[in-house]
Order: C-alpha cells, then sequence, then structure tokens
C-alpha cells in the first residue's frame, strides 16, 4: 500500500506522461483546417509519377525513394513547411515536390540509357559515391560448340572484394537466356560459356549496395 503522499505523487507523474505523450504525437501529426496555397494532393501527386517517385511513411517521417530505391529526401510530418494533414490525406509543397521529380526523373533516365563498351557506368554507393565501372572488350573463343566469352573490365571506389563480384549481376543473351554463373579470373576479368547457337546482348550491372540500382551494357554494334 502506498502512503497518500506519494500515491498523490504517481498520479502526478501519471498525468505528466500523458501530456507529454499527446505533445509528441500532436508534434508528428500535423492537422491542418485548411490546404496551404502552393500544396498538392501527396498520393495524387505520387501516382502521376507512374513508379518515378515513391515515398515511405514512418512514425514520425517520411522518405521520397527514387527508381533506384535510394532515399533522395527524408523530413519529419512536423515539417508544416513541406508537408501537412487535411481531411485525412496529406498534401506536400508544390516546388519542392518539383525538385524531387526532377532528381527522380534523372535516375530514370540513366536506368534507360543503353551503355556501350568503353561508356563509364555509375553505379550508387552512397549519397556522395559511385561505383565507376567500365566494360573495355568482350573476347570470344569456340571450341567445338561452346563458346567461351572473355569480359575485361575496371571498376573505381571498390572497398572489398566481394563488391566487384556483386557488380556483375548476370548475362542476358539473344535468345532470353540469363547466365548468372559467372567466373572470376581475376579483379578485372570475368568468363562464362555459352552455347555456340546462342549470343551474349547484354551485361546487367548492378549496386552491392542498392539491389534495385540496375544498369545495362550492350555488347551489340
Amino acid at each position: 500500500m502506498c502512503s497518500k503522499y506519494s500515491c498523490l505523487w504517481i498520479g502526478f507523474i501519471i498525468l505528466i506522461s500523458i501530456c507529454l505523450t499527446a505533445c509528441e504525437r500532436n508534434d508528428t501529426k500535423m492537422v491542418s483546417k485548411v490546404v496551404p496555397s502552393g500544396f498538392i494532393s501527396l498520393n495524387e501527386a505520387i501516382d502521376n509519377t507512374k513508379g518515378t517517385l515513391r515515398y515511405v511513411p514512418w512514425e514520425s517521417q517520411i522518405s521520397f525513394l527514387d527508381a533506384d530505391s535510394f532515399t533522395i529526401y527524408q523530413t519529419g510530418f512536423a515539417n508544416r513547411d513541406f508537408i501537412v494533414e487535411y481531411k485525412d490525406e496529406y498534401y506536400i509543397n508544390g516546388e519542392k515536390y518539383s525538385e524531387l521529380v526532377g532528381i527522380a526523373n534523372a535516375t530514370v533516365e540513366q536506368r534507360n540509357r543503353t551503355y556501350y563498351l568503353g561508356d563509364t557506368v555509375g553505379l550508387r554507393k552512397s549519397a556522395t559515391d559511385q561505383y565507376a565501372v567500365k566494360v573495355d572488350t568482350v573476347e570470344v573463343e569456340t571450341v567445338d560448340e561452346v563458346v567461351t566469352y572473355t569480359i575485361k573490365f575496371t571498376v573505381d571506389h571498390v572497398d572489398y572484394d566481394y563488391q566487384r563480384k556483386q557488380i556483375f549481376d548476370h548475362v542476358e543473351t539473344e535468345s532470353g537466356k540469363i547466365i548468372n554463373n559467372l567466373t572470376f579470373v581475376d579483379e578485372g576479368t570475368v568468363q562464362f560459356e555459352l552455347q555456340a547457337r546462342d549470343r551474349i546482348r547484354t551485361i546487367v550491372l548492378k549496386s552491392p549496395d542498392y539491389d534495385e540500382c540496375i544498369r545495362k551494357v550492350s555488347i551489340e554494334e
């Protein structure tokens, strides 16, 4: 049994905790009486990007990701300069949204671009760094009905050997076959075999750090 004063003290502490919790919730959920000028519907805006840009809501934060699943912007729901809630729907600053779309579109352009032998391909490593990959040559040797392809390449900004291997995700052939059993001869050479009746068409590169960051190198002239 607690004394009269200790019970009052415990009750006082509980009341303060409830008030603080309420304040935290109010701080992360900014309900507006009107939609501010220049704000647009978050869901409608994202739908219009058709996959170029998406968002992930957290308890008190919201993150915006590009097609590589890279976070290009993150802020709190308490940031009323960017996001407000009105009638159970979120609205965001249209000007800032346009900036995010511009960044996301640049990523899609890189994903859709066709790279060729000798081109430097950038793969995301961090917010400020990229892996720089260059496929220099593809050599072909045919013995009977088996073709051995030898790919010569260079990769800059690699910290560990496994990253270099993960960058070469797979190879696609003209018949649509996917080959991912690649043999790394050394840090700048990879080999694989293919039946003579088929031919390599595309080398698919992927960031070791972002699974959705994919770039394609064509070996077709």
